[in-house]
């Protein structure tokens, strides 16, 4: 990897390489329980997250950057109800929804230690705070135009005190088999 520094006055190039991993583990429990069109289904899910990146050292001149290595973990629980329905018969439109509590355990504040000059001025760079409680949303529309066709357009959002995501997609599903 290399990054070019410049500012008024000041040019350097710095080159580095190094090294990370990434282990993730999930699982989620749930009981779905029929309400004649529709279907209600509690649940409770968790996940954990290892991120390791190692030590570096970039080349180059007094701009070069050193970095310690540094392992975060961060765990989830997310308790909720999800809930499904299909709208109308002859207009085939399903309505699925989910809304739960989000709690996360660990390394909220991912934050690094860099050094300038081989280390002996060393500053932190902190990452976005993952919410230690948020609130879950997911709500999702989809019309089976044909037997094997669906159109759907959904909606996810995950809402805390220190960040709010929010995204909007639709698709095009066309199922088939092959012999």
């Amino acid at each position: 990897m290399s990054r070019r520094i410049t500012f008024v006055g000041f040019q350097d190039q710095a080159t580095s390489s190094y090294d990370g991993a990434t282990m993730q583990a999930f699982g989620e429990v749930g009981y779905r329980v029929g309400l004649g069109a529709a279907e209600l289904e509690p649940f409770i899910g968790a996940s954990v997250l290892r991120v390791h990146t190692g030590a570096f050292a970039e080349n180059g001149g007094i701009g070069t950057l050193t970095g310690f290595s540094r392992d975060h973990d961060l765990a989830t629980t997310t308790l909720g109800l999800r809930a499904e329905a299909t709208l109308s018969k002859s207009f085939p439109l399903t309505l699925r929804g989910m809304l739960g509590w989000r709690h996360a355990y660990g390394d909220v504040d991912p934050t690094v230690l860099l050094g300038l000059h081989g280390g002996a001025i060393t500053f932190a760079v902190s990452g976005i705070p993952v919410d230690r409680n948020a609130l879950v949303a997911e709500a999702r529309l989809d019309w089976q135009a044909a037997k094997d066709i669906t159109f759907g357009v959904a909606y996810q959002g995950q809402i805390g005190t220190h960040a709010q995501e929010h995204a909007l997609n639709s698709n095009l599903t066309w199922r088939f088999e092959t012999r």
